[in-house]
């Protein structure tokens, strides 16, 4: 977007635009007002509201005008935009038309919010579409280990397949290999369950150990809450609290309680209301 128009003159600078390269750049333009919501200058009130709602017009607009991947960014607006409610339907409506340009990568969040959002009212329909062309991107992008992952849970619980716990654990271990995170933190569930594998509490805790490592925050927690108790691994309340900080800088809430909460009473810590505070003010 050029710099010098005013926000009030955005509304018709999306109407007029008529080219691709328009497109190209309203979806530039959405993108900077997205960075921007999310480092919070709209809760701040430096961004106006009614700015901030012209961005799912532009991208609206830039997808008609042929450009796909603006369409996948409407549909995360869509589903987490923090000014309207929440339009699941709508967001994947917006994913079908996606895809039906040519832009296949819809299908991973086209599955993730049927999945995660939809799973108790999808229809069998939707769910069987949705695996397949899910299955269909990942058979294409083979170094798509996100897709693999989501494609591993969806055959574990039978959404839009048969169930299958045992091929899910073979291709979380093949995203595993590829370095995702989410990955190794499942195959410790599954190992610790005996979900498609039998219970092996060692394979479960190197599993779990190898998703902290790649800095996944349930890891860094769990591992911090083993070496708190001496569960499965030597007690080190010293190695605990570094786990329960490396999580909570990642964004886990409840270790950052646990850490306050610590440094309030001195259990294992020393106690410190300075240090307290800073871990409460995390999940306030």
């Amino acid at each position: 977007m050029n710099q010098n128009i005013d926000p009030k003159d955005v509304p018709q600078w999306i109407a007029s635009t008529t080219t691709l390269a328009d497109a190209a750049e309203l979806q530039a333009w959405s993108i900077a007002m997205l960075n921007r919501i999310e480092r919070g200058d709209l809760i701040i009130g430096i961004l106006p509201v009614d700015e901030a709602r012209q961005v799912p017009l532009a991208l609206r607009k830039a997808l008609d005008l042929g450009l796909a991947e603006a369409g996948i960014e409407l549909a995360d607006w869509l589903v987490r935009n923090p000014i309207d409610d929440a339009d699941i339907p709508a967001a994947e409506q917006v994913l079908l038309e996606v895809i039906a340009l040519g832009k296949h990568a819809a299908a991973v969040p086209l599955m993730r919010y049927r999945w995660f959002y939809r799973r108790d009212d999808c229809t069998e329909e939707e769910a069987q579409q949705a695996f397949a062309l899910l299955h269909q991107w990942c058979v294409q992008h083979q170094d798509d280990s996100d897709a693999l992952y989501l494609l591993a849970l969806v055959t574990c619980h039978g959404f839009g397949t048969d169930a299958n716990p045992a091929r899910s654990a073979q291709m979380l271990n093949k995203a595993a290999a590829m370095g995702n995170a989410d990955a190794m933190f499942e195959l410790y569930i599954y190992h610790s369950q005996g979900i498609g594998v039998e219970v092996n509490e060692d394979k479960a805790i190197i599993c779990l150990r190898r998703a902290a490592e790649a800095e996944h925050p349930r890891a860094m927690y769990n591992i911090g809450a083993f070496h708190a108790t001496g569960r499965h691994v030597e007690q080190d309340m010293a190695l605990a609290v570094a786990w329960y900080k490396r999580a909570a800088e990642a964004g886990h809430p409840k270790a950052a309680e646990t850490l306050a909460l610590m440094y309030e009473h001195g259990e294992g810590v020393e106690e410190d209301e300075e240090m307290a505070q800073k871990y409460w003010d995390m999940i306030t």
